[in-house]
C-alpha cells in the first residue's frame, strides 16, 4: 500500500463543527477523518481541472471528496501541541454580567485554537499510486475544516509499505477504537462519521463510531485478535499506523 504523509502548521487553529445542531454548534477537539479527506480532495479536484465542490449522484448531493474516499484505506492524524476549545464572547459576557444581548439570534460557533508550536501530521494510506496529482494535492492543502482554518504545508513524504499483523504497537496517530483494545497512554475519544461505510455528504441521520486520538504516543494491545498495522519509514524513524 502507498502512503502520503503531510505535515502542516496552522495560522491559528481549526474549526470543524458537530452536526446537526442549532445556532451554537460545538467544535471537534481534533479533525475527524471526513474533514481530513476533504482537505486533500479540495486541491486534488483542482489539479484534475475541476472546480466544483459538490456533485449529484442521482438525487443525492455529495461532496467532491466522495470521489477520493473509495481509494483510501486509512486516514489518520496526530497533533503535536494540544488544542483548546473556545466559545463565543457572548457566553463569557453571560458568565460575568449575567445576561446576553436579546437582539442577538445567531451565536458564533466554537473553535479550537492551537498552541504556538502546534503541528498537525496527516497520513493517507491509499490503494492507488501516489502520482504527481496526488503529490501536488498534498502540497496544496490550505485548510482543515472551515475556510478560515488556514494551514501551511511544511513537509510531504510518500512511500510504499506492507501491512503486518501484531498484538502490540506504539502509535501517536488516531485510529478506530475497538472494545477489545487495551490502551496504555492518554487520549481523547471522539465519535465521528464512519467514513468507510458512509458517503461524504449529509450526515444528519448517520451513525457515529468511536475514534481514539492519542495525546503523545500510546501503546495499543489487542485481546483475541491481531492488530493490522502499517509501519511507515520516515526521515526521523518508523511510525506505526493502525489500519
Amino acid at each position: 500500500m502507498a502512503f502520503l504523509f503531510v505535515r502542516l502548521r496552522p495560522s491559528w487553529g481549526f474549526a470543524a463543527r458537530l452536526q446537526p445542531q442549532s445556532k451554537m454548534r460545538m467544535a471537534f477537539t481534533y479533525p475527524p477523518p471526513t474533514t481530513l479527506i476533504g482537505a486533500l480532495a479540495y486541491p486534488l479536484v483542482r489539479c484534475m481541472g475541476q472546480r466544483r465542490e459538490i456533485f449529484f449522484q442521482g438525487r443525492e448531493q455529495l461532496s467532491m471528496a466522495e470521489k477520493l474516499r473509495n481509494d483510501l484505506k486509512v486516514v489518520a492524524t496526530s497533533s503535536i501541541g494540544r488544542g483548546v476549545i473556545y466559545g463565543s464572547y457572548l457566553k463569557v459576557n453571560r458568565y460575568y454580567r449575567g445576561s446576553v444581548e436579546p437582539a442577538v439570534t445567531a451565536l458564533p460557533s466554537m473553535i479550537t485554537l492551537g498552541e504556538r508550536e502546534k503541528i498537525l501530521d496527516i497520513v493517507y494510506v491509499t490503494s492507488r499510486e501516489i502520482d504527481d496529482k496526488l503529490l501536488r494535492a498534498g502540497w496544496g492543502i490550505t485548510r482543515i475544516g472551515s475556510r478560515e482554518s488556514i494551514y501551511s504545508v511544511e513537509e510531504v513524504f510518500t512511500g510504499k509499505e506492507k501491512e503486518k499483523e501484531t498484538s502490540k504497537v506504539n502509535t501517536r496517530f488516531s485510529f478506530r477504537l475497538n472494545t477489545k483494545m487495551q490502551i496504555n497512554g492518554r487520549g481523547t475519544i471522539i465519535y465521528v462519521v464512519d467514513w468507510k461505510n458512509t458517503k461524504i455528504g449529509d450526515y444528519k441521520d448517520v451513525e457515529r463510531v468511536p475514534y481514539f486520538y492519542p495525546e503523545g504516543e500510546v501503546t495499543v494491545r489487542s485481546e483475541g485478535f491481531k492488530l493490522k498495522v502499517l509501519e511507515l519509514n520516515l526521515p526521523w524513524g518508523k511510525e506505526g499506523i493502525i489500519i
